[in-house]
C-alpha cells in the first residue's frame, strides 16, 4: 500500500494538483481528476465548516510542533500558516467531479467538501481545494488479489470508501472484512474471538494479525479514539493477511499433486529402492 498517498488526501488538496490514484477497474494507478467535471453549491453549514476548521487546526498543530523541534523552523511555519489564513478567506461547498483512468477509459464520480476562493480572490496562492469523501465505485487502497472472495472484497472495499469521511465505519467494515474472511477458510465459533482463535491453530501467523485488526474493530465500533493514522495501520496488516488465499489454493494444488505422484510411484519404488 502507498500510504503516502493516502496520507496526502485525507484533507484538503488543490483541485488542480489533485494527485492520481489507483483505478478501481483496471488496477493501473492512472486514475486522474477530471477538473472540467467540477461542479460546486455553496454548503454553509455544520458538517463544512467542522472540517475547514479541522484543517486550520492541522496546520496550527504543525507549526507548534515545528516551534517546539526547531524554533527557526517553528517561527517560519508560523509565518507561512498566517500568511495564508490571511490570503485565504474561502466559503464551503459541496461538490461533485468524476475521475478518468487514462489506462482504460473508465469513470469514477467522486463527492465531498470544497473550499471555494471568495470572489476574485482565486490564485496560485489561494486555489480551490477539494476532500474527497465518497468515491463510486470505491478506490482501492491496495490491490487485493483475485483469489481473494467476493464476500471479503466487498468489506475491504467497502472500508476503503469510508476511510475519507467515517472511521468508525471503515473500522467497522474491515471487522466484517475479518468475519467473512474466517468464514471463507472454514471457520465459524459463538464469536469472532473464538473464530480467530480457531484459525490461529492452523494458521499462526495470521491469527495473531487478525487479533489486532479484531481490536481496531471493537475499538471503532465503541469509541471515537480511532484515528487515520490507525486505520491505515490496519489496513497495511489485512494486505499481508490476504495473502493467504493465493497461498492457500497452492498448498491445496501441491498438495492434490504430490499425492497422484505418490499414487502413481510408491509401489513402484518399494520394489527398487
Amino acid at each position: 500500500m502507498k500510504r503516502k498517498l493516502w496520507e496526502e488526501i485525507i484533507g484538503f488538496i488543490p483541485l488542480s494538483s489533485y494527485p492520481t490514484l489507483p483505478c478501481p477497474y483496471c488496477g493501473a494507478e492512472s486514475l486522474t481528476i477530471s477538473c472540467d467535471t467540477f461542479s460546486y453549491k455553496l454548503a454553509d453549514c455544520s458538517k463544512t465548516k467542522a472540517l475547514m476548521e479541522q484543517e486550520k487546526k492541522k496546520k496550527f498543530d504543525a507549526a507548534s510542533e515545528a516551534l517546539e523541534t526547531n524554533t527557526f523552523l517553528g517561527v517560519l511555519a508560523g509565518i507561512a500558516n498566517a500568511v495564508d489564513t490571511a490570503s485565504s478567506q474561502k466559503t464551503p461547498a459541496k461538490f461533485i467531479c468524476f475521475f478518468e483512468c487514462k489506462n482504460c477509459n473508465n469513470q469514477v464520480s467522486a463527492t465531498g467538501t470544497a473550499q471555494i476562493p471568495i470572489a476574485n480572490t482565486e490564485s496560485p496562492r489561494n486555489p480551490t481545494t477539494v476532500k474527497v469523501e465518497y468515491f463510486s465505485p470505491p478506490v482501492p487502497m491496495f490491490p487485493i488479489n483475485q483469489e481473494v472472495p467476493d464476500s471479503v472484497a466487498t468489506e475491504m472495499l467497502q472500508a476503503f470508501n469510508h476511510f475519507h469521511s467515517d472511521l468508525s465505519s471503515s473500522g467497522a467494515k474491515l471487522r466484517r472484512s475479518v468475519e467473512k474472511l474466517c468464514l471463507e477458510l472454514g471457520y465459524k465459533e459463538k464469536n469472532l474471538h473464538f473464530t480467530i482463535s480457531a484459525l490461529q491453530k492452523d494458521h499462526p501467523t495470521e491469527g495473531g494479525l487478525l487479533n489486532s485488526l479484531k481490536l481496531l474493530g471493537n475499538e471503532a465500533a465503541h469509541s471515537d479514539s480511532v484515528d487515520e493514522s490507525d486505520i491505515l495501520n490496519a489496513f497495511e496488516v489485512q494486505e499481508v493477511i490476504l495473502d493467504i488465499f493465493p497461498r492457500v489454493k497452492l498448498r491445496k494444488l501441491a498438495e492434490e499433486n504430490a499425492a497422484k505422484l505418490i499414487q502413481k510411484f510408491q509401489n513402484k519404488n518399494l520394489t527398487t529402492s
